[in-house]
């Protein structure tokens, strides 16, 4: 009887304790739910009690994954993004959020991470989960507020990188879906996020549209939305920078309107102020980033000791947090260079000598962190940033070298200005070929030892430049017995872009105008700093200077009335390009390592036909000449496809491209070659990532295509073209285009180039050679024009090549095309004059 009683009271507790259990999961969903409230309200120690209790006792896994999520965003919040990238990498491997009904709490942690990824500049990562976010909301029919805060990251990550058109369309369709959704959801899809999104893409868009839509989110925040707090902080940065664009923009021309704007800016900066420091004291990044915009608002405006305070104020703050270098290296960055910018309008004499050194110091031992970051933070195949704010050590140290220099007359300032530039200068290319061929860096020498290895009539050039705010570049000048540093103003050129373009060459009278401002501008300060005896000179550009095709600058035009009579500074000097001396010495050791020189010579000449691209009859001739006098392994009409670049270019010893490029100034990226007319759209581009993916051991790579020295400038301390991506993969030296090429001359060129080097004469002295004598049997004037024969360029390694002309075949073909004339009037005439071979044996009888 007992046992009886005993089992019944066992069951009763059992089913007691069943729907307890479930009280209790629904409580911690509650709790979750007000948690995550709290959070959206900046109420983060509130919020964190909650979740601790819940990831002590947790009722169910899902619960506690909800916990860790929510607790890695109030990580993120209060700028330890850090640590909260380790915790949702850390969940986002587990196999339970792979279970369909935990894909909400997936794609909830790659939200936050994404965010992460954006406050510590990690922008291509920041795009790749947006996009992960997009392909999970679509594909298991999430919610649609997912997919809206997936294309408002999108439309953010195409503003920050400056191409706003492209960002439009996931804006537009951000938009349109909260716009659409049911009252009660509309907070989910974070409206402040997409109308900071509008503005910021606007600014580069369309300003007009900008007014209205801060109004718009200005009532937003002070209606229903006020509690998105976090959210706010970027919003009231974005509208604070549209008042200090306008500020940029006024050029100090109308005081009342810079006063008024600074006012508007300032306030909208310190709303974001007061948010950090009353919902958010632990994220001092944040503060320093605000305190940095509001240094740079007031510099702007003239407010210099204003500045130099905020700045200091964010300095203060960096070393009593004591924030790693290498984890905040942009940061550190942005400080020094805005502090910078301010010291030279408040300072004088030894004061600001001593500070400059203080700066220095600072810039050098940022320098190795900043390579480290950009190697780690920016894409893998691109390893390029985009920021209008935030300039490389590097070239911050050839600034300050100079000042010092000037000053006290040192020569150790050249040689640490000119060893920041070769650190800087495609550091990327460097790094890349040292993990692809397992090479050492090699030691860069000392200015003394390459003095050295100059005869009296080499000279280097090394630019380097500090656009966003000096507008300068800065020249590096090495012959045998000098060495020296100039600072050159360009923006007294008419424009930045390169010259001379094929715009340019339009008539006389601009091409003379604009290829002699260069002159004026870019090389005749150098000039005093080479003797009579210099007639080669070997450049290292920058990104600025790539602009400037040195061999077409003019140095008079006085009394010239033709192209051919122009004194161009191709006909004194030897000019030949590179991209570092460093970049130089890793080829050399590559060129030792290197046993068994490929002799295959390739050349890919697509056939247009069938597509929007016009077709070229010359370059297919070239084709067939460079097949016949060379041995060229031709690739034509359909076989000239993608496939079979990628199959055999690796093989190659020189590859030869004859046909239509596709270029945008505005993203690397998007540089591409025409190649597979059998195809539609886009898959019948080479693209960058088929250059660069394809590991190339070429001496020499021709792009005879139009426009591909064309690139993205605005890029840390390299010129992005399809030059440097070719270079990228393995091609020691490339021959590109500046501007538009005619098929008809540059066929010309390139037969006699091949000719030339075919001789044994080295590449750059080959091109020069081929150019003169196109100029030597131009029969016109018109076809003297420069952009006929002046538009490819070397750039790399200037060695001969190894190449066979096979002379033999040509001499029979012209003995083919003399005896066949002969041949068909000996038949003529025998026709007439038919021989009786019967009468005559008879006769003979």
């Amino acid at each position: 009887m007992k046992i009886k009683y005993l089992f019944l009271i066992i069951v009763s507790q059992v089913a007691l304790q069943i729907p307890c259990h479930a009280q209790h999961i629904l409580n911690q969903s509650f709790k979750l739910q007000q948690a995550d409230s709290l959070i959206e309200a900046g109420h983060h120690r509130r919020a964190y009690i909650i979740l601790n209790k819940v990831q002590k006792r947790p009722q169910a896994e899902t619960r506690l994954l909800q916990a860790l999520v929510l607790s890695a965003r109030i990580l993120n919040e209060n700028g330890d993004r850090v640590r909260a990238i380790e915790q949702l990498k850390s969940i986002l491997v587990l196999p339970v959020l792979n279970i369909p009904q935990n894909i909400g709490i997936r794609t909830d942690a790659y939200l936050i991470l994404a965010e992460c990824y954006f406050g510590i500049s990690k922008i291509e990562d920041f795009k790749s989960i947006s996009d992960s976010v997009l392909q999970l909301a679509i594909h298991n029919h999430l919610q649609t507020y997912y997919r809206a805060r997936a294309y408002t990251n999108l439309a953010r990550y195409y503003a920050y990188a400056i191409v706003p058109n492209t960002g439009k369309p996931f804006l537009d369709s951000a938009l349109s879906l909260y716009n659409n959704a049911p009252e009660k959801e509309k907070k989910y899809y974070n409206p402040v996020s997409i109308y900071t999104a509008i503005i910021d893409l606007n600014r580069d868009l369309d300003r007009c549209k900008l007014d209205p839509a801060i109004n718009t989110v200005v009532k937003l925040v002070n209606g229903n939305y006020g509690r998105e707090r976090y959210n706010q902080i970027l919003l009231w940065q974005t509208i604070g920078g549209v008042f200090l664009d306008s500020i940029n923009d006024n050029n100090g021309q109308n005081k009342e309107i810079i006063k008024r704007q600074h006012y508007k800016a300032l306030f909208a900066y310190q709303r974001a102020k007061v948010i950090l420091r009353t919902h958010y004291p632990s994220n001092h990044i944040g503060l320093v980033s605000v305190n940095n915009l509001c240094g740079l608002l007031n510099y702007n405006c003239g407010l210099f000791r204003s500045a130099e305070n905020y700045f200091r104020l964010s300095k203060a703050i960096l070393a009593e947090q004591k924030y790693p270098i290498d984890k905040y290296t942009l940061t550190y960055s942005k400080t020094y260079l805005w502090e910078s910018a301010v010291k030279d309008s408040v300072y004088t004499g030894k004061v600001l000598l001593q500070k400059r050194k203080e700066e220095l110091s600072e810039w050098i031992h940022l320098a190795p962190y900043w390579q480290s970051w950009m190697q780690i933070n920016q894409n893998k195949s691109l390893h390029y940033f985009r920021d209008n704010y935030a300039k490389s050590p590097f070239d911050n140290i050839v600034r300050l070298c100079y000042q010092l220099y000037q000053t006290e007359k040192d020569p150790k300032y050249i040689d640490l200005a000119f060893k920041a530039q070769e650190n800087g200068k495609n550091y990327f290319l460097n790094y890349e070929y040292k993990k692809r061929y397992h090479i050492t860096q090699p030691v860069l020498p000392d200015i003394q030892n390459i003095q050295h290895q100059l005869s009296p009539k080499q000279a280097i050039i090394s630019f380097s430049d500090l656009g966003s705010y000096y507008k300068s570049l800065y020249a590096i000048v090495i012959t045998a017995d000098t060495v020296s540093i100039k600072k050159i103003d360009f923006g007294r050129l008419h424009t930045p872009a390169g010259l001379p373009a094929s715009d340019i060459c339009e008539n006389l009278t601009k091409f003379k105008g604009y290829s002699n401002a260069a002159y004026q501008v870019i090389f005749k300060p150098l000039k005093g700093l080479l003797n009579n005896r210099i007639n080669a000179l070997l450049v290292f550009p920058s990104t600025l200077s790539s602009y400037f095709k040195f061999d077409m600058m003019v140095s008079d035009t006085l009394g010239i009335n033709s192209f051919s009579g122009l004194p161009y500074l191709n006909n004194n000097y030897q000019i030949r390009y590179d991209f570092s001396y460093q970049f130089q010495c890793l080829r050399g050791q590559l060129a030792k390592q290197k046993k068994d020189a490929s002799t295959n010579i390739q050349a890919y000449i697509p056939d247009y036909t069938n597509t929007r691209f016009y077709s070229l009859p010359f370059f297919t001739n070239l084709g067939n000449s460079l097949k016949t006098a060379f041995d060229f392994n031709v690739f034509d009409h359909s076989s000239s496809n993608i496939a079979n670049y990628k199959a055999n270019a690796g093989k190659a010893r020189i590859i030869q491209f004859a046909g239509h490029s596709s270029v945008n100034q505005f993203a690397a990226e998007d540089l591409k070659i025409a190649m597979d007319s059998t195809r539609k759209g886009d898959s019948r581009f080479l693209t960058m990532d088929d250059i660069i993916n394809t590991k190339l051991q070429a001496d020499l790579t021709v792009l005879s295509l139009c426009e591909t020295g064309e690139g993205d400038t605005r890029v840390q301390d390299s010129y992005l073209n399809m030059a440097y991506w070719f270079t990228y993969a393995g091609s020691k030296s490339c021959l590109f285009s500046y501007w538009k090429l005619d098929d008809r001359s540059t066929s010309f060129i390139l037969e006699k180039f091949y000719h030339y080097l075919a001789l044994g004469m080295r590449k750059s002295d080959a091109l020069r050679k081929a150019q003169q004598d196109y100029l030597l049997q131009a029969k016109s004037e018109e076809e003297k024009n420069p952009v006929y024969w002046a538009g490819l360029t070397l750039i790399g390694d200037d060695s001969p090549i190894k190449l066979e002309e096979d002379n033999h075949r040509q001499y029979w073909y012209f003995a083919v095309l003399l005896f066949t004339p002969l041949l068909i009037l000996t038949r003529k005439r025998r026709k007439q004059h038919p021989v009786n071979y019967q009468r005559l044996g008879s006769d003979n009888k």
